[in-house]
Parts: C-alpha cells; structure tokens; sequence
C-alpha cells in the first residue's frame, strides 16, 4: 500500500505541477516575461494555488505516504474554493478542474483508507485539535483582507482581460485562490496536523499573489491598490512567522514522537 500511495502522489505531483502549469505559471514571477505583466495577478493566483494546495501536498506524501490524509484535505480545500469560484464567476469549464481534482484526492484516499482499515497505514502523527492563537487571529484577519479581493475578483471576471490556461480562464481560480487562503490559514490554527502545510500554503500563495499584484499596479487585471499588495505580502510573512513560532512551541515529547513515526514509515516502506 505504501508503494500504491507513493506511486499515485508522485503521478498526480507531476499531473498538477507540470501538465496543470502550477508550477509553470508561477514561475512567470520569477521570469519577469513582459508579455504576462499586463495579466501577472491572474498567472500568479493559478500558479499558487494549484502549487501550494495541490502539488506540494502530493509531493510530501510521495515522501510520506503515512501522511496521505493530509493531501486529501488540502486538496479539498482546492476543490472547494474551485467550486466557488466557479460559481462566483458563473464559468462551468472550471468546474472540470475540481472535478479531476477531486478525483486525484478520491483516488489517494482510497489505497489510503484502505490501508488504514487493515492497520497497515496508521496516521502518523495522529490528528489533533489544539487551537493556535496567533494563527486564529491571522486567520481572522485574512476574512476582510481577502473578501474584497473576491469581490473585485468576481466583477473582473465580466469584464476585465482575460488569460487562459489549457483553454480554462483564470478568473474563477483567481477568485479560488482568495477563497482557499484564509480557509488554508484556519485549517492551520486549528488542526496540528496541518499547521505547517496549510499555513505554508497560504502565506506562500499571499506572497506570490501580493507580489504579483503590485507589479502589475496600473493594468486592469491588478484588481486591487499597491497597498493591498504590501498587506497581503505581510500578512503571508506573519503567518509564515507564526507557523515557525507554533512549531517552535511544540513540546520536544511530541516532536520526538513524530521524528519516530517518521523513522518507521521510511523503515516500513
């Protein structure tokens, strides 16, 4: 099972980052390609979210299939914000990419739960509910932060210039990826488990589309001012601060537990 689990996330890893342009798109903000300026914003949002929530995920399970759960419920929270968005900016197309991504998380879970049913794979570390409180308040803050941006998103999707991607406009995973990075940001407060792996999701996917934002500043697709941008880059900073706090304040017991599950699912696999 471990080998099945491995195999399927390394598959659906270069599925999403590679053939998805998850990784591709992102890429733009390094590249710095005049032609993608005027749409940087739109590139930067499909890139982070399917990198972040999707391919990074799949990629630590092909690490550590033990944490295959841990993938299902990233990508859940993608398969959702897609839904949204899809609905928000009334473009049934990107109801297609939820629907394969929901499928890639259905057929991970699948060898996974099964593997857990025979006690082949027990979830290590278990899942644990333990609230962090800086993490709450970032996460918090993060609603009216990132509700405009949806907003804006969502009347810019009628009129403003588009960009395309496997003949998919970005519009609706734009406006996703504002929906996925506060529930990334609260999923970390809340959830031990996925404090490092949500959190990280959300401020990388903050910074890259912050970034993004500002320096397309001037071009219709920058829905939002520069000082949004500077906030976003900070608020994903803060977080990525607080993830490393609340790991730091992890009793060393339990980390020395979790070293130990991960020592016996290299050894187990």
């Amino acid at each position: 099972m471990f080998e099945l689990i491995r195999l399927l996330s390394i598959l659906f890893a270069v599925i999403w980052g590679l053939f998805g342009y998850a990784i591709i798109d992102l890429t733009v903000l390094l590249t710095w390609n005049a032609w993608f300026v005027p749409v940087l914003p739109l590139e930067a949002s499909w890139g982070a979210l399917l990198t972040f929530f999707v391919t990074v995920p799949f990629v630590v399970v092909a690490v550590r299939p033990r944490r295959w759960a841990d993938a299902a419920v990233m990508g859940g929270i993608a398969v959702a914000a897609l839904v949204a968005g899809a609905v928000l900016a009334a473009d049934a197309a990107t109801l297609w990419i939820a629907g394969v991504l929901a499928l890639c998380v259905g057929g991970l879970a699948i060898p996974g739960s099964a593997g857990r049913r025979s006690g082949e794979l027990i979830d290590a570390p278990p899942w644990r509910g333990r609230l962090d409180i800086p993490l709450l308040l970032l996460g918090l803050a993060a609603v009216p932060l990132w509700a405009p941006y949806v907003v804006n998103a969502t009347a810019g999707a009628d009129h403003l210039p588009s960009d395309t991607t496997l003949g998919l406009d970005h519009w609706p995973v734009h406006i996703a990826a504002g929906i996925a990075i506060p529930a990334g940001a609260l999923a970390a407060a809340f959830v031990v488990r996925l404090r490092t792996l949500a959190g990280s999701a959300a401020a990388l996917s903050a910074i890259s589309i912050g970034v993004a934002m500002a320096a397309s500043q001037g071009r219709p697709a920058a829905s939002e001012s520069a000082h949004w941008s500077v906030v976003a880059v900070l608020w994903g900073a803060s977080v990525l601060m607080a993830v490393i706090w609340a790991l730091q304040r992890t009793p060393r017991s339990r980390r020395f537990r979790e070293r130990v599950d991960r020592a016996s699912s290299r050894s187990t696999s």
